[in-house]
């Protein structure tokens, strides 16, 4: 019965931290995040829902000035969920918010008044930006030695960081990344853009959808090893290429319509070297993205002949 009684103790207790830890980041990441939002003229409110067990948050807005986030407490009492995915979590809602290009549909804005980033644009923000800065001046090591880490995520991470604050930054990213998503850890996807696979789930138009976890996880290691200061983020075009936003959400569409900007020509041949034999369409693409598919097909189809087949 002691025992019994104990043991209750203890849990009641750790809930009870758990919910203190969860409270107190959503207080840091509203006092932190405020000034992104007020400098393009919005406010940011952020509402933790400790009671609600689902492990998801939401991003919308009461206004077109004022804009929210829900996290529910099921983001911290999941298994392998910690403070780190957490803030991974949040980093993603703040995404949808502040992300850019690729945006979902025009009629998103209709009833969440804002026209939000796309699933997959709001992890490459949460992962190339978002947790960069949050991150910023902490032990990154002791974090993820004590949450855990893979060996093949440190050997990825120094072919690109030399510094070892660098190195444990990027380690920590995925790690939280792949907490969130409820992926093992020692899990490890290729990036191999640079000799472009034969088998790739390629996209035609951007998805506004969630991509699948294999997907997710591939714009997590994309995004944090991205350096790149311009605003749009890693090319697909340039070196490394593993940094640029993964073709199996992005799509060549977003080459075309925001990369090609920058370098038109240099556009169309990486999009000609890739061994692409189809397209992969989400199911839960809607009108509004295929109808793009098929703008994208009668404007390029000239330069680029994998498009004559659509």
């Amino acid at each position: 019965m002691k025992l019994m009684i104990l043991l209750f103790i203890l849990l009641t207790a750790k809930a009870h931290s758990s919910e203190s830890i969860f409270n107190q980041t959503i207080s840091s990441a509203t006092n932190f995040f405020s000034p992104y939002y007020r400098a393009i003229g919005k406010k940011l409110t952020i509402i933790g829902e400790w009671d609600y067990e689902e492990n998801n948050g939401k991003a919308m807005a009461y206004t077109v000035n004022h804009y929210f986030i829900e996290i529910y407490g099921g983001a911290l009492q999941d298994q392998n969920t910690n403070k780190d995915s957490l803030r991974a979590m949040i980093c993603h809602e703040v995404g949808h918010h502040l992300g850019g290009a690729p945006l979902m549909p025009a009629y998103y804005e209709d009833y969440y008044l804002f026209r939000g980033s796309s699933e997959g644009q709001a992890d490459y923000y949460a992962t190339s930006k978002c947790l960069k800065d949050w991150f910023q001046g902490e032990d990154h090591w002791s974090v993820i030695e004590k949450v855990g880490y893979s060996k093949k995520d440190a050997t990825f991470c120094k072919k690109y960081f030399t510094t070892n604050k660098k190195v444990g930054l990027c380690i920590r990213i995925i790690t939280a990344y792949k907490n969130m998503l409820s992926i093992d850890v020692n899990e490890i996807v290729n990036l191999n853009l640079a000799s472009p696979r034969a088998n790739y789930p390629y996209a035609l138009s951007s998805s506004v959808t969630h991509p699948s976890k294999n997907c997710r996880l591939e714009t997590a290691y994309a995004g944090v090893i991205c350096q790149s200061e311009k605003k749009i983020g890693c090319l697909s075009f340039e070196q490394p290429r593993q940094a640029s936003r993964p073709l199996c959400w992005a799509g060549i569409g977003f080459i075309l319509e925001h990369e090609s900007k920058l370098n038109k020509q240099r556009a169309i041949n990486f999009i000609n070297s890739l061994p692409i034999t189809e397209f992969h369409r989400d199911p839960y693409d809607d009108d509004e993205v295929h109808e793009n598919s098929l703008r994208l097909t009668r404007e390029y189809n000239n330069v680029i002949p994998i498009l004559k087949k659509y």
